[in-house]
């Protein structure tokens, strides 16, 4: 077994998990201010998404887009799962799974697993 730390090791541990928590605040409050940056949302669309209102049909085809580039996630991710050799690395993909399918509550899944759940039944009763 291993000895409690004295006092003034745990006084140092407390010191330098305040500082490492420190850091770590900062490092996330620069990433989230970098994202309103970032030219994936610095363009004409999402300047008109986000400053006035889109015509029903516009958003109809945005909405028409992003299932049918989203709508396979979970698969992709799977797919990763089976051919990422890192281990950390799959174990990651393993927890996005698990989030994706609602860690076991299908009610509680992302869009594209409710679209395809929904979408089965219908596929094999052709």
């Amino acid at each position: 077994m291993q000895d409690a730390p004295t006092a003034r090791e745990a006084e140092s541990m407390t010191v330098m998990h305040a500082t490492a928590v420190s850091t770590l605040r900062e490092e996330i409050e620069k990433m989230g201010g970098s994202v309103f940056r970032h030219e994936a949302l610095r363009n004409a669309f999402c300047e008109r998404w986000t400053t006035r209102s889109l015509p029903a049909e516009e958003v109809s085809v945005f909405a028409v887009e992003y299932l049918t580039r989203t709508i396979r996630t979970s698969e992709m991710v799977a797919l990763s799962v089976v051919n990422t050799v890192d281990r950390a690395a799959r174990t990651e993909c393993v927890k996005n799974l698990v989030s994706e399918y609602g860690g076991g509550d299908p009610e509680k899944g992302g869009l594209e697993f409710r679209a395809h759940a929904n979408a089965v039944p219908a596929a094999r009763a052709r």
